[in-house]
């Protein structure tokens, strides 16, 4: 039965843990950054559930500057307005396209976020 505690196997029990969690998530950030991108892997870690969410959702969004060659307000356009100043509080270096400047609806878009974390921003 789900969720019967007593026929869980100590893998299961080891993957509720925030720390062994956190380790994997970790590891596979890391491990898109050794290949120069963000790898799928920790896209499709957060989605597993809530506890995989809480603990790699800040490595995912911590470096917006290799996102397949999408850059900072790219990505945010395609993020729900409601959602877009969880996500940036996370952000700690981006990179924004060289025609930001021109485009006043982007503009728009960022003045209306906050980057709390962010230490680096890109042209």
């Amino acid at each position: 039965m789900p969720g019967d505690q007593s026929t869980e196997t100590a893998m299961q029990k080891a993957l509720r843990l925030p720390e062994i969690v956190g380790m994997i998530a970790e590891l596979l950030h890391e491990d898109g950054l050794v290949r120069a991108r963000i790898t799928p892997s920790l896209g499709n870690f957060v989605l597993v559930n809530q506890l995989w969410f809480d603990c790699a959702i800040h490595l995912l969004w911590r470096h917006i500057s290799d996102w397949y060659g999408r850059n900072l307000v790219d990505i945010l356009q395609n993020v729900h307005p409601s959602r877009r100043s969880f996500y940036a509080a996370f952000v700690h270096d981006a990179t924004i396209g060289t025609e930001f400047h021109r485009e006043t609806l982007r503009l728009k878009l960022l003045s209306e976020v906050e980057f709390p974390m962010l230490r680096q921003l890109r042209v």
